[in-house]
């Protein structure tokens, strides 16, 4: 057992002599009694703390890190009944400390990040760290590892890069203007493709129906009037023979919503062709139950490339294909618009400044 007192104390010492010892203040002793209720308090051991705990024996418990043996006075006879079986207490000791890691490391697994907030003493915990964007990581690489892709990837990837940098807020739907209300498609205020109704103007050509006309549509400005500007080679090879840019006139989020331009007599749009060629405009409502049925007006331009205003009437457009053929136009469901260069072999080139409904 380990000494009770000094180490230079034999281990064990006459009844006498320690007696003397202790009455003279030269050495103190742990009560017996208190080492137990100690030990029934921290839960080593079973049974109540009372004032008369049984034999005095050794056990072995831990406090605030510390390894602490206590032990019972010299002379405590052979008696082994009330004696700790130490084996078991150090079991149980190891039990609770690994018990108390386990538990340490799922609360450090769980918990927020916590940093001290600057200034003060506080901690302030943080949301865990958000999961990686692939694509993001995926545009890293191609900037970072060029070498694992291939050039028109590197090109693609650029170039959804500078659209990001370059692309306009949008607006709202409900802030842009009602073409029924105010009577303007669109004036290209607003960054090509998008027209001033808040929707965009999309280019197509006879290649959606097996044609071969090559279509281009840009935003431009010639004599200070913003405008896009249709191009392209029209070829009726095919059976082909058309190139078109067409918008949507609800500002609707559904692509069959419709408009009422019942109070209005017709179309006006501000042209500029170099070579004077006819061009069409079509509109479509739900009479229309094919993509190439339409209602069809022709309308010329000026040669020599001056700015000119043309007025299409309402009741001078004819319908042309399936549910369409024969019939009047509904001006209460119009449904979409398109400028187009069709119909015959030729260079289209074509700009427009300005989209209107009109009144007489």
């Amino acid at each position: 057992h380990p000494r009770a007192i000094s180490p230079s104390t034999p281990s064990r010492l006459p009844r006498q002599i320690l007696e003397s010892q202790l009455s003279d203040g030269k050495t103190k002793m742990a009560s017996p009694s208190k080492s137990m209720d100690f030990l029934r308090q921290k839960k080593v051991i079973g049974g109540s703390a009372s004032a008369d705990s049984g034999p005095d024996v050794p056990a072995l418990t831990e406090e605030g890190g510390r390894r602490i043996t206590v032990v019972a006075a010299a002379g405590g006879g052979n008696s082994t009944s009330g004696r700790v079986d130490e084996a078991g207490v150090v079991g149980r000791l190891v039990e609770r400390e690994s018990l108390k890691k386990t538990k340490t490391a799922l609360e450090r697994a769980t918990r927020t990040t916590a940093k001290p907030r600057a200034g003060t003493g506080e901690r302030i915990s943080e949301p865990p760290a958000k999961k990686a964007d692939p694509s993001a990581a995926l545009a890293f690489l191609k900037r970072k590892q060029p070498a694992l892709f291939s050039a028109a990837q590197l090109a693609e990837n650029r170039k959804n890069e500078d659209n990001a940098k370059t692309e306009p807020l949008r607006k709202n739907r409900a802030a842009y203007p009602v073409c029924t209300t105010s009577g303007v498609i669109d004036d290209f205020s607003e960054k090509y493709p998008l027209a001033a109704i808040g929707n965009e103007w999309t280019l197509s050509s006879d290649r959606v129906m097996g044609g071969v006309s090559v279509a281009a549509g840009a935003a431009g400005e010639h004599e200070g009037k913003a405008c896009v500007v249709l191009s392209g080679e029209v070829s009726t090879e095919n059976n082909g023979g058309f190139v078109q840019v067409a918008v949507d006139l609800s500002s609707a989020e559904d692509p069959m919503a419709t408009v009422d331009a019942s109070a209005w007599d017709g179309l006006e749009l501000d042209v500029r062709c170099p070579r004077g060629e006819d061009y069409n405009v079509h509109l479509r409502t739900p009479q229309c139950t094919r993509v190439f049925s339409s209602f069809r007006a022709t309308f010329p331009t000026t040669e020599g490339g001056e700015w000119g205003t043309v007025r299409i009437p309402f009741d001078v457009f004819r319908g042309n294909g399936p549910g369409c053929e024969g019939e009047a136009l509904d001006v209460s469901q119009l449904r979409r618009l398109g400028i187009l260069g069709i119909g015959r072999d030729f260079t289209a080139e074509l700009s427009v400044a300005g989209v209107r409904l009109y009144r007489n």
